[in-house]
């Protein structure tokens, strides 16, 4: 299947159903300016963190407990990007485009409000406490892998390709969160991000007859 997802041109990904289509659109609205905020922050000390007592509505954004917050919050931790198979195909496509009820996020949109978000535990409510932020590694995992195979299919085209065993690495360093149905697909998963080239350098030949333990070896 990976061959089929590297051929495609655009993949959709569903987040879910919207349950109010009012916050659900400021929510998408306000996805590019979450990822600013993430950045910024990102780019400050941690001791300037600590002291600022910056809030989210400081920095123009809706406070935690707001409805608006709860949709950012579906979209950008969305149990979607745990899933390694789903993440294959998005990761390999050459674009891709979420729906989110019946409105489209195309990926660029949703790309550093997904990898910046952690940053915003720095932000305090008006007691000084911080807010919670959700799960996102399993997010951002989706975003660095789409990154770096994006980078390596550039690299591949200028003739420049990478190692493929510090590839490999990288990617099971990435997906150590993701989802899996049987731990054989771990395995195969993870190889399906690969280019053939890679795999056949790396003198790695399985099948979906290939033992778990001999996969694991």
């Amino acid at each position: 299947m990976h061959r089929i997802y590297r051929q495609a041109s655009t993949v959709w990904a569903c987040l879910g159903c919207a349950t109010n289509a009012e916050h659900s659109e400021a929510a998408i609205a306000l996805l590019p300016h979450l990822g600013q905020v993430g950045r910024l922050l990102d780019q400050q000390p941690l001791p300037r963190w600590t002291t600022a007592r910056q809030t989210p509505e400081s920095m123009g954004l809706p406070s935690y407990s707001s409805l608006i917050s709860g949709h950012i919050q579906r979209i950008v931790c969305n149990d979607w990007f745990r899933r390694a198979w789903a993440v294959q195909e998005f990761a390999l496509a050459k674009d891709g485009t979420f729906l989110y009820g019946s409105h489209e996020i195309h990926t660029a949109v949703t790309e550093d409000a997904v990898v910046f978000r952690h940053r915003l535990e720095a932000l305090r409510d008006t007691r000084g406490l911080k807010l919670p932020t959700g799960i996102v590694a399993g997010s951002r995992g989706t975003v660095r892998i789409r990154r770096l195979i994006a980078n390596e299919r550039l690299n591949s085209i200028n003739a420049n390709r990478s190692i493929p065993n510090h590839l490999l690495g990288t990617l099971v360093y990435m997906t150590e969160s993701h989802e899996f149905s049987e731990p054989r697909d771990r395995i195969l998963g993870i190889l399906g991000f690969l280019e053939g080239y890679a795999a056949t350098e790396l003198a790695i030949r399985l099948s979906n007859d290939t033992s778990i333990v001999s996969s694991y070896t």
